[in-house]
């Protein structure tokens, strides 16, 4: 829960372990995607910066490293993160312009052609296309 901006994330945040020396870690873990995006920088995601979110008070004021891997190609990225100053200066900007956006476009609900049309099955009556 984000109190200041009136949400509650829920979805997968990765996978959140402790590795032999104490340091946190949080893997989001993938499946066949890195030939489309080779990963390179964790936080330029939107699953790594949901990620960090989801780990903020388990991780508050230390620093974690992020990873993501993908199971199939053996891509892997990682990072580390000083999850305070991270979560301040990026992520939750970032995620108080993404939720105004997602807050403007339900207050005028017109229906606008969009990435998901291809798989509506609602798409030969819909408004957006008549």
């Amino acid at each position: 829960t984000i109190p200041d901006l009136g949400v509650r994330l829920v979805g997968p945040g990765g996978l959140p372990v402790v590795d032999a020396e104490g340091r946190r870690e949080v893997r989001i873990l993938q499946v066949g995607r890195a030939r489309r995006a080779e990963p390179r920088d964790p936080l330029a995601s939107i699953e790594g910066r949901f990620a960090l979110l989801r780990a903020a008070e388990w991780a508050a004021g230390e620093t974690l490293r992020l990873c993501v891997a993908d199971l199939v190609e053996g891509a892997i990225a990682t990072c580390d993160v000083d999850v305070d100053a991270v979560l301040e200066r990026e992520v939750y900007p970032w995620l108080a312009e993404r939720i105004a956006v997602i807050r403007e476009r339900a207050a005028d609900p017109v229906a606008r052609p969009g990435l998901e049309c291809a798989h509506c099955p609602f798409v030969a009556g819909c408004a957006a296309h008549g």
